[in-house]
């Protein structure tokens, strides 16, 4: 069954352990496959999936996706953020949007994880009003996921030492073209 979205250094290494190329991996999934369970699979080299007698399609099934009937006891708090929202109607009764989702979660016994994820759904318009007939997640790569971290990691003076380096710059390159031209010489 579908397992919880996760990111931190553990998602992390996994993901990278599963794409390695000197083995090759291969995902065998069984029922829904969204969240941390999704992001495993696409590391793998092969996903092998059972055929399922309910697939994860629908308004009901999206939506116990989207917002289950009970909660699970083991989060101790989840925080869902929605930005940057973009609808296009593309037909009189069919939509596309794609949106950014920011998700926080506190798992008992753990710290809390955080990841961000590009969004896309689409709707059909009905009688009872615009309902969902598509919804995918797609978090952002192993590579974009560490460029924001080690932007993270930038000292907060940095600016100032950023525009002192420009101003510098030609006299030091001027310095070291003559330091050079000094050591050629003797």
């Amino acid at each position: 069954g579908g397992a919880t979205s996760g990111t931190g250094a553990g998602w992390f290494v996994a993901q990278q352990q599963l794409a390695a190329p000197e083995m090759i991996s291969i995902a065998a999934i069984s029922g829904d496959c969204s969240g941390g369970g999704a992001e495993i699979g696409w590391a793998c080299d092969l996903r092998v999936a059972e055929e399922q007698a309910q697939w994860f399609v629908g308004w009901d099934r999206l939506r116990g996706y989207l917002d289950p009937p009970r909660p699970n006891p083991a989060i101790e708090a989840l925080r869902m953020d929605y930005y940057d929202i973009q609808v296009k109607q593309i037909a009189p009764d069919l939509a596309i949007a794609i949106w950014y989702l920011h998700f926080e979660m506190k798992v008992i016994a753990s710290n809390p994880i955080g990841e961000e994820v590009r969004a896309s759904g689409v709707f059909r318009k009905t009688d009872d009003g615009w309902k969902w007939i598509h919804y995918a997640e797609s978090p952002v790569t192993a590579a974009v996921f560490l460029e924001n971290l080690m932007e993270t990691q930038v000292k907060d003076d940095w600016d100032e030492f950023y525009e002192e380096a420009q101003k510098n710059k030609k006299e030091i390159w001027k310095r070291k073209r003559a330091a050079k031209k000094a050591a050629a010489g003797k």
